[in-house]
């Protein structure tokens, strides 16, 4: 390696540090550069995370040598030895134990050197281990050592190291050279360090600018856009080849996941409505060097707690916007029940009249004497027709609030009982198993009797007609302080879910024609919600459904002093 003049040599560590080269080229270029203008045969920059960047001369023979091998500025395979507090320290342990052989008029500073390391002599147990340390960087074959001490090189405390494999009688004068060019080197350094800073900051900027760029409309769901977040964050970090994005919301695992080391791991919670929801975390799949927080700066601490902010930001905006569709939803569906009821109360009126003298006459000519058989299997079908049609209009008078209810306090288990009873002849002919439990006591609800019946009547109704024949039909009663629970579940085809979102718009069926309305659940909805109860089911197409219903418990006395209670 020649040798080259003091220019050319900061011209070449400020080259590196203006193209934004990284820690370890920049730091093995700056090694380089000064092993070739002091003239030295080798050289190299420690680092108290035991980094170390080094530059030999080819024409030098290290076979003996134990100088620090690494690898792109890797940590050492073999730890160093302990070293004897900060590199300043050390350095100051040095010219304690060893001063140099010959005082030059240049400030000695953090600076040691020694052109003949066998002219050493001391009984200084802490010189004698820092000299052991500088050895074993520099290695034993090496008599003639310079050592300089820096604060804070690239956020850490390091030491430069420069070594002679032969004692150096011109070492003095080096001296005075490294401390002329030592303030510009360390400019160099800080040169290096803006411009990594400037480009830490320009990485986070963008990062934050593509994270705005993301479309949060209400058309794209919130798995989307954490994946698309997860996949921008990385490209902010100093490493980012091998850091990977985890983020973890509600339980569920956005992109990359697998068993990461903790000491690599940078992580910030979420936190919406100031519930911790989750976190995001960056994490390194190889080791680097120690910054502010492990392998992190401070800055991406910042950084990675602000994209946590942005992400409970867009996950609360996510939630208010499926809020407010289902309150839409809500609207408008009681807007249709709201036009239903009106148009079904008009209807049922208009109809009852005429309907109600059809099924009369027709019940009068079925009982004239010498009917052919045809008119009277004629006559028959009208008032079968006539009897189902009516049905259609008490209910839609029901549906439409037309009918009067007669609230009181009504025990859950007894009108379940009765409910059932109509059905047992059917469940034995279609071989149904019927599973009961019911609470012992489940107090009571304030609802009218006829409406609770017909809450029961619809729905075991609706079970054994989706089972068909060897079916299993369950009743559940629990209660509480706060409620009595009804459950009603069967083992039939159950309901997709778009089904599932229609079945309570009145008229939607999906029986034939002869056998429902359409009228029947959403008259079951009205009847609970109008008792201040909640229901919700529960299906899957081929395993069958639960409907759950919750009654608040009637307050105590309700009902109490009616005598002609059927119930007491």
């Amino acid at each position: 390696m020649n040798k080259i003049t003091a220019l050319e040599a900061l011209s070449r560590i400020l080259a590196e540090a203006n193209r934004g080269a990284d820690r370890g080229s920049f730091f093995r270029a700056a090694v380089e550069s000064l092993v070739a203008l002091f003239g030295c045969d080798r050289g190299l920059l420690w680092f108290l995370d035991n980094t170390v960047y080094r530059s030999v001369r080819s024409d030098v023979v290290t076979s003996g040598s134990e100088m620090a091998a690494t690898e792109n500025g890797r940590r050492l395979e073999a730890r160093l030895p302990e070293a004897v507090g900060s590199p300043a320290e050390l350095v100051r342990q040095l010219n304690k134990g060893y001063p140099p052989p010959r005082l030059i008029a240049v400030p000695q500073a953090a600076v040691w050197w020694i052109d003949d390391r066998s002219r050493l002599k001391t009984a200084d147990m802490e010189a004698e281990r820092a000299l052991t340390l500088v050895t074993r960087l520099a290695g034993r074959d090496a008599p003639a050592l310079l050592v300089a001490a820096f604060d804070r090189i690239d956020g850490s405390p390091g030491m430069l190291v420069l070594a002679n494999g032969t004692p150096d009688r011109k070492w003095p004068a080096r001296m005075t050279r490294f401390h002329k060019i030592a303030p510009l080197f360390q400019l160099a350094v800080a040169n290096w360090q803006a411009s990594q800073a400037l480009g830490e900051r320009v990485k986070e900027l963008t990062c934050l600018y593509r994270m705005a760029r993301i479309d949060a409309g209400e058309t794209v769901s919130l798995e989307a856009l954490l994946g698309k977040i997860a996949a921008i964050v990385s490209d902010a970090f100093l490493y980012s080849d091998d850091a990977r994005v985890h983020i973890r919301l509600d339980g569920v695992d956005y992109g990359d996941q697998g068993a990461f080391s903790a000491g690599l791991t940078l992580a910030s919670d979420i936190v919406v409505d100031a519930n911790r929801r989750g976190w995001i975390e960056v994490v390194y799949t190889a080791e680097h060097m120690h910054l502010d927080e492990g392998p992190f700066l401070k800055e991406e601490r910042k950084l990675l707690d602000t994209i946590a902010c942005e992400l409970s930001k867009i996950i609360a905006q996510k939630d208010f916007d499926r809020e407010k569709a289902e309150m839409r939803d809500r609207l408008a569906h009681t807007d249709r029940l709201n036009m239903m009821g009106q148009l079904s109360a008009a209807i049922a009126h208009e109809i009852n009249e005429p309907l109600t003298a059809i099924l009369g006459y027709a019940q009068l000519a079925g009982k004239c004497a010498g009917l052919p058989a045809q008119a009277s299997q004629d006559i028959a079908r009208i008032v079968s027709t006539s009897l189902h049609a009516r049905e259609v209009v008490r209910k839609l008078l029901l549906f439409s609030r037309k009918v009067a209810s007669k609230p009181q306090a009504v025990p859950v288990n007894a009108v379940l009982r009765e409910s059932l009873s109509l059905f047992e002849f059917r469940c034995k002919k279609d071989e149904i198993t019927i599973d009961m439990s019911l609470a012992s006591d489940t107090g009571r609800v304030k609802i009218d009797p006829a409406q609770l019946r017909q809450v029961f009547s619809n729905l075991i109704l609706n079970a054994l007609q989706a089972m068909g024949r060897g079916g299993r039909l369950g009743l559940l009663t629990r209660a509480d302080s706060r409620r009595a629970r009804v459950v009603i579940e069967d083992n039939g085809c159950g309901m997709t879910p778009q089904v599932r979102e229609k079945m309570f718009i009145p008229f939607f069926t999906t029986k034939p024609h002869h056998q429902g309305t359409g009228l029947g659940l959403p008259v079951v909805q009205d009847i609970v919600s109008g008792a201040g109860g909640t229901i919700r089911v529960t299906s899957t197409p081929g395993a069958g459904t639960r409907i759950e219903i919750d009654f608040p418990p009637a307050s105590q006395g309700s009902g109490g002093a009616k005598t002609d209670d059927p119930y007491r």
